[in-house]
């Protein structure tokens, strides 16, 4: 996987999409950062903003995060312990 801080905005938020359709959660990217990637970055957005589309409980969506956010640290500490 390509490190996050070296995805375009477009790759970022076509990974958190896919992460959270692979939870059954659905969202749609909205704002912005839309407008950022349809201008080719004419027009800046310093955020992603995603839309419930499935009106998924909130517990199930930070559940979701949490779990990811953690795989993300372990993967990290991995590579770190692989690197020395």
């Amino acid at each position: 996987m390509k490190p996050l801080s070296d995805m375009s905005r477009l790759e970022l938020a076509a990974f958190i999409g896919a992460e959270f359709k692979r939870r059954n959660i659905n969202v749609v990217l909205s704002g912005g950062s839309c407008v950022s990637i349809y201008s080719h970055e004419k027009y800046v957005s310093m955020d992603l903003d995603f839309v419930n589309a499935a009106f998924t409980k909130r517990p199930q969506i930070v559940s979701a995060m949490r779990q990811h956010h953690t795989g993300l640290l372990s993967r990290r500490d991995g590579e770190t312990e692989n690197r020395a």
